[in-house]
C-alpha cells in the first residue's frame, strides 16, 4: 500500500519513541527502566491507534488497551488473514508500564531487555506487513521536503552509520546554518521589520554593524525557539557540538589525536540528527 506523508510521520515518531526507550535502557538503572518500560508501551499504544485509523477500525477516547487490541485485531484478522502478534507478551508490557507509571516499580534489567525485544519485533511486523516499510531503514529524511537538505541528511546518516560522528555532525549544522539564515532573512523582511529596520550593509561603523548582527541574531533565535516550541537546552547542546564539529579537527590533529573518531559520540551524532530534522520539520510548516 502506498503510505501518506502524516501517517510516515506517524511511523517515524512511533520509531523515535522506541528508541528513546532503548537509550534509557541502557543505562541499566531502575530509573531508566522506568523510562524505557513507559516508552516502549507508548509505542505500541500508539502503533496501534494508527492501525486503528489504517484499518478503520473506531475506537473511543476512553478505550483502554484490551478494547484497543480488540477492535483493531478484528480488522487485522479480516485484511491479512491472522491475529495481530505478540499478545501475551504486549499485555504483560502494559503490567510492567502500569507499576512503572503508578507505583515507580522498575523491572530489572533482563525484564526491560525482554519488553524491548518483544515490542521492537511487534514494531517490525506491523511495520513490514501493514505498511510495507523497515523498522530499521526508516529514516526521518524520508520526510523532508527540500532536495538539497534530504540528500545531506541521507549524507550524514551514512555518517553515523559508519562511526564519522563529527563529520556527521558538521553535515547536520551546516544544514542548520543556512536555513537558519535563510528564515531570518525572511523574518527581519516580514514579521520583525519594524522591530529592526536595517540592514547590516547601512551601517558604515563596522563596529556598529557587527554589534547589529549579534543583537539581530539573538532576537531572531528567540523568536524562532519560542515559535517552534524548541527547548533551549537541546538547541544550545546542538549549537555548541555543531560548533565544535567545525573547529575540532585542527586542535586534535595538533594533539596527534585521531579527529574522524575522537571526541564525539554516537549519542551526540543521534542527537544533532534528531533535533534538526524535527527542526526542519517545523520550518516546512510554519516558514
Amino acid at each position: 500500500m502506498s503510505i501518506d506523508r502524516p501517517t510516515l510521520i506517524r511511523l517515524l515518531r512511533i520509531k523515535q519513541i522506541f528508541m528513546y526507550g532503548q537509550k534509557q535502557r541502557k543505562n541499566k538503572t531502575d530509573f531508566g527502566n522506568i523510562l524505557a518500560t513507559q516508552h516502549y508501551f507508548w509505542a505500541v499504544e500508539n502503533l496501534l491507534k494508527l492501525l486503528a485509523d489504517t484499518l478503520d477500525a473506531e475506537l473511543s477516547g476512553n478505550d483502554n488497551l484490551d478494547h484497543i487490541w480488540k477492535k483493531v485485531n478484528e480488522k487485522h484478522v479480516n485484511k491479512f488473514g491472522n491475529p495481530l502478534s505478540s499478545k501475551n507478551e504486549i499485555f504483560k508490557l502494559r503490567r510492567d508500564r502500569n507499576a512503572a507509571q503508578h507505583t515507580g516499580t522498575a523491572v530489572g534489567n533482563p525484564d526491560c531487555l525482554i519488553n524491548e525485544s518483544y515490542t521492537q519485533k511487534f514494531l517490525e511486523v506491523i511495520f513490514r506487513e501493514v505498511y510495507k516499510k523497515s523498522l530499521h531503514d526508516l529514516s526521518m529524511s524520508m520526510v523532508i521536503t527540500n532536495r538539497g537538505n534530504r540528500k545531506n541528511l541521507i549524507k550524514a546518516e551514512s555518517l553515523i552509520r559508519n562511526s564519522l560522528y563529527k563529520d556527521a555532525i558538521r553535515v547536520l549544522y551546516e544544514i542548520f546554518l543556512q536555513e537558519f539564515e535563510r528564515i531570518r532573512s525572511t523574518i527581519i523582511d516580514q514579521d520583525l521589520y519594524n522591530i529592526l529596520p536595517y540592514k547590516y550593509s547601512r551601517f558604515e561603523n563596522k563596529e556598529v554593524e557587527k554589534v547589529y548582527s549579534e543583537v539581530t541574531h539573538l532576537v531572531i533565535t528567540v523568536v524562532i525557539l519560542q515559535d517552534l516550541k524548541i527547548r533551549l537546552l537541546d538547541y544550545s547542546r546542538f549549537v555548541r557540538l555543531g560548533r565544535a564539529s567545525r573547529t575540532y579537527s585542527l586542535d586534535k590533529l595538533m594533539n596527534g589525536e585521531d579527529s574522524e573518531t575522537s571526541g564525539f559520540s554516537k549519542d551526540d551524532a543521534e542527537f544533532c540528527h534528531d533535533f534538526l530534522t524535527n527542526l526542519l520539520l517545523k520550518w516546512e510548516q510554519n516558514y
